[in-house]
């Protein structure tokens, strides 16, 4: 499912988000790294640990690092980002999860 969402989105629009959350991470980097550091792998789906290279989860796991990445940066600078910026990031994300 976020694997998918993130697949639609928006490329051209999804950079200035991205850009924006960048320069948030000039504040508080160590809590970005730390963050990251702690869900490593968690999008790594079990068939490519297990050494099937499938060309699918690959782009799968792919989407999701991103979507991962994104929403960390999100929450990174959640008191800096415009609220714009802030549902680009995290927009894969169901609403469920909140």
């Amino acid at each position: 499912m976020v694997a998918s969402r993130r697949r639609k989105v928006d490329e051209a629009f999804h950079e200035k988000a991205l850009r924006a959350g960048a320069e948030s991470l000039a504040r508080d980097a160590e809590t970005y790294v730390r963050a990251r550091a702690s869900v490593a792998g968690a999008h790594v789906p079990r068939c490519l640990v297990e050494g099937a290279a499938d060309p699918e989860w690959v782009e799968v796991a792919r989407l999701l690092q991103l979507a991962i990445d994104e929403g960390l940066l999100a929450f990174v600078g959640r008191r800096t980002l415009h609220p714009n910026h802030l549902r680009e990031l995290i927009a894969p994300w169901p609403a469920t999860l909140s």
